[in-house]
């Protein structure tokens, strides 16, 4: 029986022969136009010694099928930058999680913010697509993927003027990271039966490369957590599941931390994650 990785690539692969008939690789080239101009990504965290946030929409995963199926991309994508979200994680992925590329261009319309298309990637064609979609960002799952593909999309995205974040959940991961990536992301979701453990990042963090920023992604519930995270030398954070099961008129980063120090009219990630120093942290 496949597990849940397995079947979603599976049926990427069906989604990816579809689309090429539908739109062929030479309209996609043909389509893709000079976006907004942007800050990048790896800029602004090297720029700004803090934590930072990249703040997801998802409608629904594998593990939560009903997480928040009618939400409004624009009004959350909105409320994330007003929060003060670093940069924004759109799923692009129908079957397994209700994203679309509608979602990521409508996101991108009402904000500023760094846009990753997180989705299945396996194919030249899809980094072109994500660059026609208005992507800052892509992501590339190692567990999915050789090391040959994960260099070649790397490349290609760099030619585009796309930024790369490899995902690694395990050791055996590490020999796919191409030297020119920019960041390395360690998922504490196990791809294949979707159980979720911080500890993944914490034991990763002894082999991971000084060359690339370094992303803890999910899983993160509590100021606890994202303390021993810092200190393991993680500056960046993606939180998805938490933020979508909440009102994002609420005060979203109360999901990580007691802000009863920050003044009720400043935006939390403002109070307690962007007034974060990391100077007496460990830092790449």
């Amino acid at each position: 029986m496949l597990n849940i990785l397995e079947q979603i690539m599976a049926q990427k692969r069906k989604e990816l022969d579809r689309n090429q008939q539908l739109l062929p690789l030479d309209q996609i080239v043909s389509m893709i136009t000079e976006s907004d101009a942007r800050v990048r990504f790896s800029d602004q965290v090297a720029a700004r010694k803090e934590l930072h946030v990249i703040s997801e929409f998802k409608r629904k995963s594998p593990s939560k099928p009903l997480l928040n199926v009618t939400a409004d991309v624009k009004m959350i994508a909105s409320g994330y930058e007003q929060a003060g979200a670093s940069a924004l994680s759109i799923l692009t992925d129908g079957p397994y999680f209700g994203g679309s590329a509608a979602d990521l261009k409508a996101a991108r319309e009402v904000t500023t913010l760094p846009v990753l298309r997180k989705d299945f990637i396996i194919d030249p064609y899809q980094v072109y697509e994500s660059k026609m979609m208005g992507a800052d960002l892509i992501l590339l799952i190692a567990e999915a993927l050789d090391a040959q593909t994960i260099a070649q999309l790397t490349h290609l995205a760099h030619q585009l003027g796309l930024e790369v974040i490899l995902e690694l959940h395990s050791k055996s991961h590490l020999s796919k990271l191409p030297n020119d990536i920019d960041f390395v992301g360690i998922n504490n979701r196990d791809l294949r039966t979707f159980t979720t453990d911080i500890q993944c990042s914490l034991d990763m963090a002894k082999f991971l490369p000084h060359s690339a920023h370094w992303i803890s992604e999910s899983g993160i519930h509590t100021e606890e957590q994202a303390r021993q995270l810092a200190d393991a030398g993680y500056r960046i954070f993606l939180v998805g599941e938490q933020f979508m099961k909440t009102s994002i008129l609420a005060c979203l980063v109360n999901f990580l931390f007691n802000r009863s120090t920050a003044s009720k009219n400043e935006p939390c990630y403002k109070s307690m994650w962007a007034q974060r120093s990391l100077s007496n942290k460990k830092t790449k």
